[in-house]
């Protein structure tokens, strides 16, 4: 299983990053636009020192997993990307107005079968919405480059997925991924899980209360929940207000 992290220490953190297009239109809708966000994700990474290690863009959002040492690093990479993503549309439209909804939303993840549980789900985002049978078939996705098949635009950092996800080595991890996606495809419901895009931490119970004493106000709000599979899902939330200022403030 994957090592586990506590934050932004010596040892990095992995953070599960959303991004909507403003009011939730389709605005990523074409494949056109799609790899164009590719493209500049793949631009902003060669920039800043953060390793990916997992994404989805869809038709009106974006997924990311991804690990780096610096909080700021993060924000550096989601400001140009986003920044980028915005003008090349707007331009190409002759449209003005915003592009993205709300303030990407970050969410760290505890390593461990937490990290794992997050991988997948990102895999599974549009067989989850009925689009694709196995992500595989999704071309924006980062499932081909996990599982070693011919990318397009290769950009998960490969390296840091089997050291994130203590694997022996690269291969035992893709036996380990193809196995469970497929395990996964099979099954008919694919729930939604709230708390990848709404809380700003998940973990166990130590994890969590470790977060919350050391690097948030007195309103924050944990809780704790039990999913259909016997994993403990702890989350902490935070007002959208301070959600803002969240990943800011482990630098």
């Amino acid at each position: 299983m994957p090592r586990r992290n506590r934050g932004f220490g010596s040892g990095g953190a992995c953070c599960h990053i959303t991004q909507r297009c403003v009011q939730r239109e389709f605005l990523l809708k074409f494949k056109r636009d799609r790899r164009n966000y590719v493209q500049r994700l793949g631009e902003g990474l060669a920039r800043h020192t953060v390793s990916l290690l997992a994404y989805v863009v869809t038709s009106n959002h974006s997924h990311l997993l991804v690990w780096s040492k610096r909080a700021s690093e993060i924000s550096a990479l989601m400001q140009y990307v986003g920044g980028c993503t915005a003008q090349d549309y707007n331009r190409r439209k002759e449209r003005s107005g915003s592009y993205w909804g709300e303030r990407y939303h970050v969410t760290l993840v505890q390593s461990g079968s937490h990290l794992s549980r997050c991988l997948f789900y990102i895999d599974m985002n549009m067989v989850r919405v009925k689009v694709v049978k196995h992500p595989i078939d999704w071309e924006t996705g980062g499932c081909r480059e996990l599982m070693g098949k011919h990318a397009t635009d290769p950009l998960i950092d490969l390296e840091a997925v089997v050291r994130v996800t203590a694997a022996k080595d690269l291969a035992s991890f893709r036996r380990w991924h193809q196995k469970t996606l497929a395990d996964l495809c099979v099954r008919r419901d694919h729930p939604r899980e709230p708390w990848w895009t709404e809380a700003v931490a998940v973990g166990e119970r130590s994890y969590i209360a470790g977060l919350a004493d050391r690097y948030t106000p007195l309103s924050r709000k944990v809780g704790g929940i039990q999913t259909d599979d016997g994993t403990e899902i702890w989350t902490m939330g935070l007002s959208k207000r301070q959600r803002e200022g969240f990943l800011n403030s482990f630098d």
